[in-house]
């Protein structure tokens, strides 16, 4: 338990104005992640438009959280979409934890787009890697 990453062993971490809850390990956020997420939200902010988007790999929802707490104004509505059980679960207790309005959010439990439907005019996707270094780690299909 001592090499546990920091943010595991504190429970949370801060993204973009969000407080992430990793009761559910999903990965921990990644600055690179954050660094270009605040350069697609100041854009998207910046058009003035309203729009639907689609979270793909969603993990703890902290890229799609963001996304409606920084564009509130501007987004109607975010979908998060998760296969692991957990993390759906770990995705609607940050959506609450951040105090999101229910009606501007929908988690559906999919792989990748299978139980997804709808247009969107953002579609977001974060897929988890492993280094090479790390591969023997990793479980096959």
């Amino acid at each position: 338990m001592s090499n546990q990453p920091i943010e595991y062993k504190r429970g949370y971490v801060n993204f973009l104005g969000c407080k992430i809850d990793l009761k559910f390990r999903p990965m921990i956020p990644r600055k690179e992640t954050a660094f270009w997420l605040k350069r697609v939200i100041k854009e998207i902010c910046k058009k003035g438009e309203n729009f639907a988007f689609l979270d793909v790999f969603s993990g703890s929802g902290c890229i799609g959280l963001a996304v409606l707490k920084n564009c509130s104004k501007r987004a109607k509505m975010g979908v998060f979409s998760e296969i692991d059980k957990g993390f759906v679960k770990q995705i609607k207790f940050n959506l609450k934890l951040n105090e999101i309005d229910p009606k501007k959010y929908k988690v559906v439990q999919s792989d990748i787009f299978k139980n997804i439907t709808g247009r969107y005019g953002y579609i977001f996707a974060n897929p988890p890697y492993v280094g090479l270094d790390n591969r023997h780690l990793v479980q096959e299909s």
